[in-house]
Protein backbone atom coordinates (compact mmCIF):
# COMPACT_ATOMS: atom_id res chain seq x y z
CA UNK A 1 0.00 0.00 0.00
CA UNK A 2 2.77 2.09 1.14
CA UNK A 3 4.35 1.61 -2.50
CA UNK A 4 1.34 2.41 -4.29
CA UNK A 5 0.50 5.71 -2.27
CA UNK A 6 4.24 6.50 -3.27
CA UNK A 7 3.84 6.33 -6.99
CA UNK A 8 0.73 8.13 -7.90
CA UNK A 9 1.77 8.39 -11.81
CA UNK A 10 1.49 4.74 -11.93
CA UNK A 11 -0.88 3.64 -9.71
CA UNK A 12 -4.72 3.17 -10.14
CA UNK A 13 -7.30 2.77 -7.57
CA UNK A 14 -10.95 1.79 -7.46
CA UNK A 15 -13.34 0.12 -4.99
CA UNK A 16 -14.07 -4.05 -5.27
CA UNK A 17 -17.25 -5.51 -4.22
CA UNK A 18 -17.78 -9.28 -4.45
CA UNK A 19 -19.82 -12.66 -3.44
CA UNK A 20 -18.72 -16.46 -3.45
CA UNK A 21 -18.72 -19.10 -0.81
CA UNK A 22 -16.57 -19.77 2.37
CA UNK A 23 -15.95 -23.33 4.21
CA UNK A 24 -13.37 -24.14 7.21
CA UNK A 25 -11.82 -27.63 6.19
CA UNK A 26 -11.18 -29.52 9.03
CA UNK A 27 -9.47 -33.10 8.79
CA UNK A 28 -12.08 -35.74 9.29
CA UNK A 29 -14.08 -35.98 12.48
CA UNK A 30 -11.84 -33.47 13.51
CA UNK A 31 -14.06 -30.04 13.76
CA UNK A 32 -15.21 -31.23 17.31
CA UNK A 33 -11.95 -29.95 18.83
CA UNK A 34 -12.71 -26.51 17.36
CA UNK A 35 -16.44 -26.29 17.64
CA UNK A 36 -18.34 -28.31 20.70
CA UNK A 37 -18.21 -31.42 22.37
CA UNK A 38 -21.53 -32.31 20.13
CA UNK A 39 -20.11 -31.88 17.01
CA UNK A 40 -18.42 -35.17 16.61
CA UNK A 41 -21.63 -36.17 14.73
CA UNK A 42 -22.71 -33.67 12.64
CA UNK A 43 -23.17 -32.84 9.20
CA UNK A 44 -21.29 -30.29 7.17
CA UNK A 45 -23.76 -28.31 5.04
CA UNK A 46 -23.08 -26.64 1.53
CA UNK A 47 -20.44 -23.90 1.51
CA UNK A 48 -22.22 -20.85 3.17
CA UNK A 49 -22.30 -17.62 1.38
CA UNK A 50 -19.17 -15.17 1.76
CA UNK A 51 -19.02 -11.11 0.54
CA UNK A 52 -16.66 -9.10 0.37
CA UNK A 53 -15.64 -5.11 -0.16
CA UNK A 54 -13.43 -2.27 -0.09
CA UNK A 55 -10.57 -0.21 -1.95
CA UNK A 56 -7.77 -1.25 -3.63
CA UNK A 57 -4.64 -0.35 -6.02
CA UNK A 58 -2.52 -1.01 -8.72
CA UNK A 59 0.68 -0.40 -9.54
CA UNK A 60 2.81 -1.11 -13.19
CA UNK A 61 5.63 -3.36 -12.33
CA UNK A 62 6.61 -3.92 -16.18
CA UNK A 63 4.80 -4.18 -19.52
CA UNK A 64 3.13 -7.09 -18.07
CA UNK A 65 3.23 -7.45 -14.37
CA UNK A 66 1.63 -5.37 -11.99
CA UNK A 67 0.67 -5.45 -7.98
CA UNK A 68 -2.32 -5.37 -6.82
CA UNK A 69 -3.22 -4.90 -2.98
CA UNK A 70 -5.74 -3.32 -0.92
CA UNK A 71 -8.18 -3.60 2.27
CA UNK A 72 -10.86 -5.31 2.19
CA UNK A 73 -13.85 -6.56 4.48
CA UNK A 74 -14.40 -9.94 4.49
CA UNK A 75 -17.76 -12.21 6.01
CA UNK A 76 -17.21 -15.73 5.79
CA UNK A 77 -19.44 -18.50 7.79
CA UNK A 78 -19.12 -21.92 8.47
CA UNK A 79 -22.68 -24.16 8.44
CA UNK A 80 -23.08 -27.14 10.63
CA UNK A 81 -25.90 -28.97 11.65
CA UNK A 82 -27.44 -32.38 12.74
CA UNK A 83 -30.90 -33.78 13.28
CA UNK A 84 -32.23 -35.75 16.26
CA UNK A 85 -35.70 -37.81 16.24
CA UNK A 86 -37.63 -34.57 17.19
CA UNK A 87 -35.42 -31.93 16.48
CA UNK A 88 -32.66 -30.27 14.02
CA UNK A 89 -29.79 -28.59 15.20
CA UNK A 90 -27.96 -25.84 13.26
CA UNK A 91 -24.12 -24.64 14.13
CA UNK A 92 -23.39 -21.78 12.10
CA UNK A 93 -19.68 -19.89 12.65
CA UNK A 94 -19.41 -16.26 11.15
CA UNK A 95 -16.33 -14.66 11.25
CA UNK A 96 -15.53 -10.89 10.18
CA UNK A 97 -11.93 -10.32 8.81
CA UNK A 98 -10.36 -7.11 7.38
CA UNK A 99 -8.08 -8.39 4.51
CA UNK A 100 -4.99 -7.45 3.22
CA UNK A 101 -4.20 -9.17 -0.11
CA UNK A 102 -0.73 -8.49 -1.92
CA UNK A 103 -1.16 -9.85 -5.66
CA UNK A 104 0.61 -10.22 -8.62
CA UNK A 105 -0.84 -10.07 -11.57
CA UNK A 106 0.71 -11.47 -15.26
CA UNK A 107 -0.91 -9.80 -17.61
CA UNK A 108 -2.39 -12.29 -20.35
CA UNK A 109 -4.02 -9.88 -22.75
CA UNK A 110 -1.93 -6.43 -24.41
CA UNK A 111 -4.34 -4.99 -26.22
CA UNK A 112 -6.27 -2.03 -25.39
CA UNK A 113 -9.03 -2.63 -23.41
CA UNK A 114 -8.09 -5.79 -22.37
CA UNK A 115 -7.17 -5.59 -19.08
CA UNK A 116 -6.65 -9.30 -18.38
CA UNK A 117 -4.46 -11.76 -16.02
CA UNK A 118 -3.45 -14.29 -13.60
CA UNK A 119 -3.74 -12.90 -9.96
CA UNK A 120 -1.02 -14.97 -7.32
CA UNK A 121 -0.28 -13.62 -3.99
CA UNK A 122 -0.35 -14.08 -0.30
CA UNK A 123 -2.95 -12.39 1.72
CA UNK A 124 -2.65 -11.73 5.72
CA UNK A 125 -6.35 -11.08 7.54
CA UNK A 126 -7.07 -9.58 10.98
CA UNK A 127 -10.42 -10.68 12.60
CA UNK A 128 -12.53 -7.86 13.56
CA UNK A 129 -15.26 -10.43 15.44
CA UNK A 130 -16.41 -14.51 15.55
CA UNK A 131 -19.68 -15.52 16.58
CA UNK A 132 -21.31 -18.59 17.03
CA UNK A 133 -24.87 -18.99 16.38
CA UNK A 134 -27.10 -21.74 18.00
CA UNK A 135 -30.63 -22.84 16.65
CA UNK A 136 -32.37 -25.96 18.91
CA UNK A 137 -36.00 -25.78 18.60
CA UNK A 138 -36.36 -22.53 17.67
CA UNK A 139 -34.50 -20.29 19.94
CA UNK A 140 -31.25 -18.97 19.23
CA UNK A 141 -28.37 -18.56 20.80
CA UNK A 142 -25.13 -16.22 19.67
CA UNK A 143 -21.87 -16.51 21.68
CA UNK A 144 -18.72 -15.23 20.61
CA UNK A 145 -15.88 -17.57 19.51
CA UNK A 146 -12.69 -16.83 21.63
CA UNK A 147 -10.90 -19.53 19.89
CA UNK A 148 -10.67 -17.87 16.27
CA UNK A 149 -7.21 -17.19 15.86
CA UNK A 150 -6.82 -13.12 15.47
CA UNK A 151 -4.40 -13.51 12.93
CA UNK A 152 -4.84 -15.29 9.59
CA UNK A 153 -2.49 -15.90 6.90
CA UNK A 154 -2.44 -17.60 3.29
CA UNK A 155 -2.53 -17.46 -0.65
CA UNK A 156 -4.86 -16.64 -3.64
CA UNK A 157 -4.58 -17.74 -6.49
CA UNK A 158 -7.28 -16.54 -9.38
CA UNK A 159 -7.98 -14.44 -12.76
CA UNK A 160 -9.20 -10.94 -13.71
CA UNK A 161 -10.99 -10.30 -17.13
CA UNK A 162 -11.24 -6.34 -18.24
CA UNK A 163 -14.66 -5.24 -19.10
CA UNK A 164 -15.39 -2.76 -21.84
CA UNK A 165 -13.41 -0.53 -24.02
CA UNK A 166 -10.43 1.81 -23.71
CA UNK A 167 -10.22 3.07 -20.81
CA UNK A 168 -11.37 0.07 -19.11
CA UNK A 169 -12.88 0.97 -15.55
CA UNK A 170 -14.66 -2.10 -14.79
CA UNK A 171 -12.93 -5.41 -13.86
CA UNK A 172 -14.52 -8.71 -13.29
CA UNK A 173 -12.60 -11.65 -11.32
CA UNK A 174 -12.47 -14.51 -9.58
CA UNK A 175 -10.05 -15.93 -6.51
CA UNK A 176 -9.90 -18.61 -4.51
CA UNK A 177 -7.91 -18.21 -1.20
CA UNK A 178 -7.03 -20.41 1.21
CA UNK A 179 -5.10 -20.49 4.69
CA UNK A 180 -1.29 -21.66 5.18
CA UNK A 181 -1.61 -21.57 8.90
CA UNK A 182 -4.27 -23.17 11.57
CA UNK A 183 -6.93 -20.61 12.01
CA UNK A 184 -8.39 -21.50 15.32
CA UNK A 185 -7.13 -23.15 18.75
CA UNK A 186 -8.72 -26.40 20.26
CA UNK A 187 -11.64 -25.59 22.73
CA UNK A 188 -10.15 -25.79 26.24
CA UNK A 189 -11.65 -29.45 27.50
CA UNK A 190 -12.78 -31.18 25.01
CA UNK A 191 -11.57 -34.56 25.38
CA UNK A 192 -10.31 -35.86 21.50
CA UNK A 193 -12.06 -39.22 21.91
CA UNK A 194 -12.58 -39.06 18.06
CA UNK A 195 -11.15 -37.58 15.11
CA UNK A 196 -6.99 -36.49 14.17
CA UNK A 197 -4.65 -36.10 16.93
CA UNK A 198 -3.17 -33.29 14.03
CA UNK A 199 -4.32 -30.16 14.39
CA UNK A 200 -5.13 -28.63 10.49
CA UNK A 201 -8.19 -26.01 10.50
CA UNK A 202 -8.30 -23.65 7.05
CA UNK A 203 -9.91 -21.14 6.12
CA UNK A 204 -11.25 -21.67 2.50
CA UNK A 205 -13.20 -19.16 0.05
CA UNK A 206 -14.01 -18.61 -3.67
CA UNK A 207 -15.38 -15.73 -4.52
CA UNK A 208 -16.70 -13.32 -7.87
CA UNK A 209 -15.77 -10.02 -7.44
CA UNK A 210 -16.45 -6.43 -9.26
CA UNK A 211 -13.50 -3.46 -9.49
CA UNK A 212 -14.07 -0.41 -10.64
CA UNK A 213 -11.21 2.15 -11.36
CA UNK A 214 -11.42 5.68 -9.81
Amino acid sequence: LLLLAACPSNAQFGIRIGGGASDIIFLQGGQASYLSYDNNFVEHNFPAFSYQLGAFGEFELGNRLALNSGLLFSKQVLDYSYSYLYDDIKYRLHISYLKLPVLFKLKTNLQKGKDSGILAGPYISGRINATMVTEIQGITERNNKDNVNFIDMGMIAGYSWGLGKDPCKMRLDVRCSYSLINMMDPVDGIPRYYGPDKEYVRNMTIVLALEYLL
